[in-house]
Order: structure tokens, then C-alpha cells, then sequence
């Protein structure tokens, strides 16, 4: 074999030489290392492995001593091993080299080894060198080292063990059991070892999970871990044990004991099930919203923990210093619906808002000592946790045990303590959210309308007073600003004000002038105040608001009574002494004429005096009856009659151009009037219809009976319940404005041209309906005519007409659906309560256009329309022939303030069409609409 740099090996006696190709093979594809060396101990050969440990290359060794090369030293002294190889090329022998060797490398690197050598002999058998063949053992010194130190550690954890061990044979006999077992359960060894296992300590084993580990898996297995057991013992209480189990086998392979391993996991559960517990617990008080619920779940919770049934959340009612309790019983005992605080260890805690833990003999001795009073069976362990709600303590959670002590620890202790505070908080958002849904249902049902604004003004809630008083939807108020509302009545400055006032944190108190929806004219009573967040900041704006238009009107009509009160005692005061004047002016120039020749200029002159002094009578007398103070001469009368006498003489007044209808009511009662006083009214009024119609148009005259109850009088000033006779006057002239409508019955008050009128006309109206204790009604609009109605009292035969009337049964509804349209809010509400009143169903619109969009959104059937005649923009008549379309078996009545003659000859009414004349009782109502359901 020739070296890498060529040079050739010496041929002597002591060197080797090159091998033949066989013997090269083998030394090259064997798996150990391998030196060849000579018979002075040089190296000739090296195999790669060889190469590989020693980090010398082949050409390098070659010829060096082996001991250069091949240094080993033994692993435990550092010391250089024996030089083996010398003993073999002298003596022959084959050696291990040694023991616990190490191989250093050319580069420093220690390999442990296993190493031999043997001599290379000649065919005559003498020593020519020495081979060495060595191993690489760093993988099986680790495994070994391994081994031993498993070994040492098994052999500490034998030693050291704290969880029980259990020895049994084949049979299942108890051979042996470690110390834990003993005192883990209680038990001796004498009543231990020798015993079956199912039968050991009363057969408190003779458990079958147990059974199913050693008779059913462990035969099939060498081992089985893991196997979870649940048990309760008499001596030490309940346990959840994990259990190992193995075989060990004799010789021939049969088994000879078994050993059981038995790990008492009771607190490491006992730890989970509380942790569970608690976040399934706070999870359920969120989720709860009585605490009844909160007990049962609660009570659920603890199952695997505790015996549920000794589980109590006691309340404390402080108002009544009484304790309650929703549970009826516990495990012993029945629970008293109250009972008093003192003298309780309920009540004690309650006292002291403290956790009280007490044993048997300590509650034995708070009863000896009269601290407090027995009830009931006295528990091992008694528990209470206050329930703190703020400062105040709302109850008592109460956790009683009646049989092991050691049950109710700390950490259970800590898990109760954890339930109290999170049922305490539930008692405090439950307290809270009580009085906000109180608060809540006080503002959602409020009279009042509630606006609530961020700082910009902008709206976030409105109460449903809002939605029924401005007509707009809280879907369609949210997110405005109140703006929607202006109603163009005030003035900038007015707004600037209330701005001002609020955004410096105070209070604005005041009215406005709003709009509603459908564009009329409302006034509320406002206070508006900020309300600021935990810095102080202005978060929000509420508005608490009264709409007052009601009030306003009635206080109008009480100012406007008064008003004509005071100007009629004024008038009837100058009346009187006027009418003394003109007695001596009318009778002195009457005396003269008597003398005087009519032809004499003078006898013209007095005449003159004396028919100025009869005009001025005749105005005195106007006054007079305007002061109520007019001498009258009363009787039982019939309006028909006295309408039916004057009609030659009304239509002389009103002339040829105008029609003049008459339309008496048959079964009309009587009144206690004075006639010629109901001549003065008719005259008046027709004189004053004629006027308004101008050159051709209608008046009609109409009586019938009416009955006012408390709802409509409550909403007229001065109008008193009670059956009456109205007789209307109706013209379809051109109509009055609000404001010239308040101002009719003003004394001297005329809209006419100078000279063609007093201005005493319907202040004489006034004052004879006053004067006989009636009422008088007027409705007109612009362009649509006027009707005056006129209410008497009713008198002889029709006070007995009208209380039987009064008698009569109100006719019910079955809960039939109706579609109310009237243009002015307070009519609307007045007619919907009342029709909720006697039982029907109502959906209420404030115009013709609301109702055809509400009555298109009904899924069930409509049965009526009930709605008023004259609108804006759309008539009664003109609505019902729309709704019709959308619901053809619905039924029409029509209402209006016109009397039912000038409606029809607009058109409205025909044959088959129901009507009533507003205003109407509810007896009147609840009549009609169940003749107009029926027919």
C-alpha cells in the first residue's frame, strides 16, 4: 500500500507489509475503527473509521508510535492508560485494552470507547505486529448513564411516596399497603392486609368503577392509569381518587401481584368545580334577572360542591327589621316566612356585615350564653356572608353543613364570600334597575312630554306624550333637533335667551308657541335644564313640557266671560239711568206735540226729538238685554212653535235672493224662555247670516235635543251638564277667522261698514242666552260658512224625557275597529277616549292623508270610519270614497259642528249615510255607532 506523498515503506523484518486485497477489504468495510501497527508498536494501517475518531489522516500516521496516535486515558482518573500493546507484542496475548477509556482526539475531542487487541503472528507463528480494533460508545455510555439515574430515581420516589399503595395478588387479596394508605383512609393495618379489597372496611371498595379497572381493563392491559373514582366514605367523607394499576408477572408470564396506586384528587377537583362554579355563577347573575333565578342556579352550581339544599340567600327587610327567605326548607328544617333579626345568627351578621363561621360547640355555647336563641337543628358548621349592597346589607347567604365539619374550608369560604359579593351587586343593579324602570314607566306614561337632547341640541329620546302632543313619530323626532317644532312665533332673541340660559347651567322656565306635524299652532309650558356628567360638563338638555293650548283656550273663554260680564253690568248700569232721561225727554216732547199744530215748523223739530228718543230706547232696551237685566216674562214654550212664527217675518229680513230652510225636530222638548227675547235672537242671527252670504245662498234653521256629559263640559268653560234644545242658525256665507270669532259677542264690536250696524246684535244674543242659564257654540272658517248654536235647558215634560235619557244603558262595543279623522287635537282625543271607553278599538289620525297611509298599513279589517265633514285639503266625503277603495265593507259615519242640512246640501250626505251633529254625548255616540254597525 503506497502512501499519499509517494514515499515507500521501508522493507525490514519488523514492518508489515502492504496486506493482500481481501484483507484490505475487510479491514476498510467493517463498521469498528482498526490499527494495524508493527512489531515496535508503529502504525501501518488505519481504516476509515479509525481516521474518523482519531482525527489523524492515514498518510500521517503511518509509521508513528500508536501511543501518539492512539491516546487514551481512563475516564475516571484522567491518568493515560496502560500501554496494553507493548504486552501484546511481547507476551501474545488478546487483551481489552481498558476499561472506562477515552479516546482523545488529534484535536482534543474525548470519545468514550470500547477497545481490543490481539498480535499479527507469521504462518510460522511469530509476532509480527498488532492490530487494535475499537469502538465508538458515546451513545451507549449515555443510554447507560440514563438507566442509572431512572434507576436511583425510581428508587427515591419509592422511598418518598406520600400518595396510598395498595399490594394485591392475583386474587385480589390485599398483600401489603404503604403508610399514606393508613392514614388516608383511617384504617389499621390489621384490618388491612389479608382482607379481600372489595371487602375492606365494611365493603366501603366494593365500588363499580373499581370493579370495571381490575376485572375487566387490567386483564387486557399490563397497566391502566387514570381511572377516576367518585366515593363517599363514612370515616373521612367524600373522595375523588385517580387509580394505577399494574401487573407484575412471574416467570412464567403469569400474573403474580398487582399493584394499585391510589391519588386522592378531591381538593384539585373540589378546586376546579369551585373555579367553574364561580364563572358559570357570575355568568347566570348577568344573565338573571330575578333572584329567584339566581338561587336555583346558584344552588346547580354547588351540586358537585356541597349539598345544595343547605344553600339559603336570607333578605333583610330593614323597613320591618324582619329576615325572609324564598326557600321553604333545607336539608333538616322547614324555614319560617319571617322572622326576627334579633336573636338570629342571621341577624347577627346582618348587624355586623361581617363573614360569621361558627362550629357546633360554638353555637352551642352562643346559645347557652343567650346570645342567641335556638331554631331548628343545630349544624356542624354554620356559615353567613352579608350581601352588601353599598353600605346597606340587603340579606344573608347562609351555607349550613349537618355532617362533616372539615366540608365548609377556607377556599369554600373564599367561593361563598365570591357568590355574596357578585348576589350583593345583583341586589344593587336590581334595586337600581327597579327604579329606573320605575322612573322609565313614570316618564313613558307622563301627561307631560319629556325631550331629552345631547349639549348640541340634538334629540335622543322623546316619552310617547311627544309623539301624541307634536304628532311626529320618536323614529322620525330621534336625531332632529328641536327646531322641527318652530313655529315662527318667536323672535330670535327669544331663542338666544333660552340658549344662553341653559348653556350657563341654569334652568329656562317658560312658553313657546310650537308647531305640530300637520302645521298647527300649539303652546307648551317648558322647563328646560342641563344635566352634567362626573366633570361637570353639560352632557344633555331635558325638556319637561305641558301643552297648555287647552288651558289657554278655556282661560280665554274665562277672560272673555268675564270680560263680558263686567261690560254688561256697565251697560245695564247706564241703561238705567239713560232710560230715566229718556223718560223725561220722550214725555215732555210727546206733551208737546199734543199742543203744537202740526203744521207749525217747531211741531217737525219735537217730532224729530221724540223719534231720536224712541231710537235711543230701542238701543237702551239692546243694552238691557245684554246686561241680562232686560224684563222678561217666561213661560214653557216650543221653539218649533216660535221658529214657525217668525219665519214670514225672517224671510222679509233676509230677502228673496236667499233660500231659508227650516228643519224642526219632531219630537223637540220644551224650554222656560221668554218669546219675544227667542224673536230677538232669530232676528239677529239671520240679520247677521243674511249679511255674511251677501247677494244669494242658504240659511237654515234647525232644533233638535241634545244631552252635554262631563267630557265635553270639561273641555267648555262655563257649559254645564245636562239635557238641553239647540236651535242652530247656519249660513254657507263667507265665514270668520279665529280672531274675529273671539270678538263677536264684544258690545259695539261689527265688522260691517259705518252706519250699518251697532255692534249690539250678538251681544244681545249673548246676554239673552246667558240670562236663561244657556250656552251658545259658534263654528265657522273662512270661505265655509258659519253655524251658531244655541242650548237651552230643557223644561216641564223634558226634564222627565231627559232623565230618562240619562237612564238609558251607554251600548258597548265588541272591540271593532275604528278609524277616527279629526283635524283638531283635543276633538281627536276626546272622541278616541271615549270610543276606547265603551269598547272599541281605535286608531286615530290628526288628517285625511295620515288616515288613508294608516288604514293601507292594516292587516286586519276596518269596520268604521268616523270622521269630520269639512277638512283641509281633503273633505270627509272625499276620504271615505279613498278608504272604501282600500276596505269596501267599511261603514261611514260623519260628524261636524254644521247643522246636518248645510253639510247635505254640500254634497256630503245622502240617502243611507249616517251623520251626527257634534256636540254629542256618549250615550249619544255609543247609539249611533252601533246603528251604523248593525245597519
Amino acid at each position: 500500500m503506497r502512501e499519499k506523498n509517494g514515499n515507500k515503506p521501508r522493507n525490514s523484518s519488523d514492518t508489515i507489509k502492504p496486506t493482500s486485497a481481501l484483507f484490505q477489504a475487510v479491514i476498510y468495510c467493517i463498521s469498528d475503527a482498526v490499527i494495524t501497527t508493527d512489531s515496535h508498536g508503529r502504525i501501518v494501517i488505519m481504516n476509515p473509521v479509525a481516521v474518523k475518531l482519531t482525527g489523524w489522516e492515514e498518510h500521517e500516521a503511518r509509521g508513528k508510535p500508536l501511543e501518539e496516535v492512539f491516546r487514551i486515558v481512563n475516564e475516571d482518573t484522567r491518568e493515560t492508560a496502560t500501554d496494553s500493546v507493548k504486552r501484546i507484542l511481547k507476551e501474545g496475548l488478546v487483551l481489552g485494552l481498558a476499561n472506562n477509556t477515552l479516546l482523545i482526539s488529534k484535536n482534543g475531542r474525548e470519545i468514550p470507547i470500547a477497545d481490543s487487541g490481539a498480535p499479527i503472528r507469521t504462518p510460522s507463528g511469530r509476532i509480527k505486529g498488532a492490530v487494535i480494533v475499537f469502538r465508538d460508545q458515546t451513545k451507549e455510555r449515555a443510554a447507560q448513564k440514563a438507566m442509572e439515574e431512572a434507576k436511583l430515581l425510581a428508587e427515591s420516589i419509592v422511598a418518598t411516596i406520600h400518595n396510598p399503595l395498595l399490594v394485591l395478588d392475583a386474587d385480589l387479596c390485599i398483600i401489603s399497603a404503604n403508610r399514606s394508605f393508613y392514614q388516608k383512609f383511617k384504617i389499621g393495618r390489621d384490618e388491612t392486609v389479608g382482607k379481600f379489597f372489595y371487602n375492606l372496611d365494611g365493603g366501603q371498595w366494593d365500588i363499580p368503577e373499581l370493579k370495571i379497572l381490575l376485572e375487566d381493563l387490567l386483564p387486557q392491559n399490563t397497566a391502566v392509569d387514570a381511572c377516576q373514582v367518585e366515593k363517599e366514605f363514612p370515616r373521612i367523607g367524600k373522595r375523588i381518587m385517580r387509580l394505577n394499576a399494574r401487573r407484575i408477572y412471574s416467570e412464567d408470564k403469569k400474573t403474580k401481584m398487582i399493584l394499585l396506586a391510589i391519588e386522592d384528587i378531591s381538593e384539585q377537583k373540589r378546586s376546579e368545580r369551585m373555579q367553574k362554579a364561580q364563572y358559570n355563577i357570575v355568568q347566570s347573575i348577568l344573565a338573571s334577572s330575578t333572584l329567584n333565578e339566581i338561587i336555583e342556579k346558584i344552588r346547580r352550581e354547588l351540586t358537585d360542591i356541597i349539598e345544595p339544599k343547605n344553600f339559603v340567600i336570607v333578605l333583610y327587610d330593614e323597613k320591618k327589621d324582619l329576615l325572609y327567605s324564598y326557600i321553604e326548607k333545607d336539608e333538616k328544617d322547614e324555614i319560617p316566612p319571617y322572622w326576627p333579626v334579633k336573636g338570629s345568627l342571621t341577624g347577627y351578621v346582618v348587624r355586623q356585615k361581617k363573614t360569621l363561621l361558627l362550629k357546633k360547640q360554638e353555637i352551642k355555647r352562643w346559645i347557652r350564653s343567650k346570645k342567641i336563641i335556638k331554631r331548628g337543628t343545630i349544624p356542624e358548621t354554620w356559615l353567613g356572608i352579608p350581601l352588601l349592597s353599598g353600605e346597606k346589607t340587603g340579606g344573608v347567604l347562609v351555607l349550613q353543613n349537618y355532617e362533616h365539619p372539615s366540608v365548609i374550608d377556607k377556599n369554600l369560604v373564599q367561593l361563598m364570600e365570591f357568590i355574596a359579593r357578585q348576589t350583593g351587586i345583583f341586589l344593587s343593579r336590581m334595586q337600581a334597575r327597579a327604579e329606573r324602570e320605575l322612573l322609565s314607566t313614570a316618564i313613558e306614561q307622563a301627561a307631560e312630554t319629556i325631550v331629552i337632547t345631547d349639549n348640541l341640541g340634538t334629540i335622543q329620546y322623546v316619552n310617547p306624550a311627544f309623539e301624541r302632543v307634536s304628532g311626529y313619530s320618536r323614529e322620525e323626532a330621534l336625531g332632529q333637533n328641536p327646531r322641527i317644532l318652530k313655529s315662527g312665533k318667536h323672535d330670535p332673541l327669544f331663542y338666544e335667551n333660552l340658549w344662553g340660559t341653559i348653556t350657563s347651567g341654569k334652568t329656562w322656565r317658560g312658553r313657546f308657541i310650537n308647531k305640530h306635524k300637520d302645521g298647527t299652532l300649539y303652546t307648551e309650558e317648558a322647563a328646560i335644564s342641563p344635566v352634567s356628567d362626573a366633570n361637570g360638563r353639560i352632557s344633555n338638555f331635558v325638556a319637561v313640557k305641558r301643552d297648555i293650548t287647552r288651558e289657554e283656550k278655556l282661560e280665554l273663554q274665562f277672560r272673555q266671560a268675564q270680560k263680558m260680564e263686567s261690560i254688561g253690568r256697565l251697560a245695564g248700569g247706564v241703561a238705567h239711568d239713560f232710560n230715566n232721561m229718556l223718560s223725561v225727554i220722550l214725555g215732555y216732547s210727546e206733551l208737546l206735540l199734543s199742543k203744537l199744530n202740526p203744521e207749525e215748523k217747531i211741531y217737525r223739530d219735537i217730532q224729530e226729538i221724540h223719534a231720536a228718543g224712541k231710537r235711543s230706547a230701542s238701543l237702551t232696551t239692546q243694552l238691557l238685554a245684554f246686561a241680562r237685566k232686560q224684563t222678561i216674562a217666561p213661560e214653557c214654550l216650543n221653539l218649533n212653535e216660535c221658529v214657525s212664527n217668525m219665519l214670514k217675518m225672517l224671510r222679509r229680513l233676509i230677502g228673496e235672493n236667499i233660500e231659508l230652510i227650516w228643519i224642526p225636530d219632531e219630537h223637540l222638548d220644551n224650554v222656560y224662555a221668554d218669546p219675544s227675547q227667542i224673536d230677538q235672537i232669530l232676528a239677529n242671527l239671520c240679520v247677521n247670516a243674511r249679511d255674511a252670504i251677501g247677494n244669494a245662498g242658504k240659511i237654515t234653521l234647525e232644533t233638535t235635543n241634545v244631552t252635554m256629559d262631563d267630557v265635553y263640559c270639561s273641555d267648555h268653560a262655563y257649559f254645564k251638564p245636562g239635557p238641553y234644545v239647540m236651535l242652530a242658525v247656519s249660513d254657507d256665507g263667507r265665514g270668520m277667522n279665529e280672531e274675529t270669532r273671539l270678538k263677536i259677542f264684544d258690545p259695539f264690536f261689527t265688522t260691517k261698514e259705518p252706519g250699518k250696524g251697532t255692534g249690539l246684535g250678538m251681544s244681545t244674543v249673548y246676554g239673552i242666552v246667558k240670562q236663561n242659564n244657556g250656552f251658545i257654540n259658534v263654528y265657522s272658517e273662512i270661505g265655509k260658512g258659519t253655524t251658531i248654536k244655541i242650548y237651552l235647558p230643557r223644561y216641564s215634560k223634558a226634564d222627565v224625557t231627559g232623565k230618562q235619557e240619562e237612564q238609558e244603558e251607554i251600548i258597548h262595543g265588541q272591540g271593532e275597529r275604528i278609524l277616527l279623522v279629526e283635524d283638531e287635537t283635543a276633538i281627536l282625543e276626546l272622541i278616541q277616549t271615549m270610543l276606547e271607553d265603551i269598547g272599541y278599538q281605535v286608531i286615530a289620525a290628526e288628517s285625511p292623508e295620515e288616515a288613508v297611509l294608516l288604514a293601507g298599513g292594516q292587516k286586519e279589517s276596518l269596520h268604521l270610519l268616523m270622521t269630520d265633514v269639512v277638512m283641509p285639503e281633503m273633505s270627509g266625503k272625499e276620504l271615505a270614497v279613498q278608504l272604501q277603495k282600500i276596505h269596501p265593507k267599511i261603514k261611514i259615519l260623519y260628524m261636524s259642528g254644521y247643522t246636518s242640512n248645510i253639510i247635505a246640501h254640500r254634497g256630503i250626505l245622502e240617502k243611507g249615510v249616517y251623520f251626527i251633529n257634534k256636540p254629542f254625548s256618549m250615550r249619544e255616540l255609543s247609539k249611533k255607532i252601533r246603528q251604523v254597525l248593525t245597519s
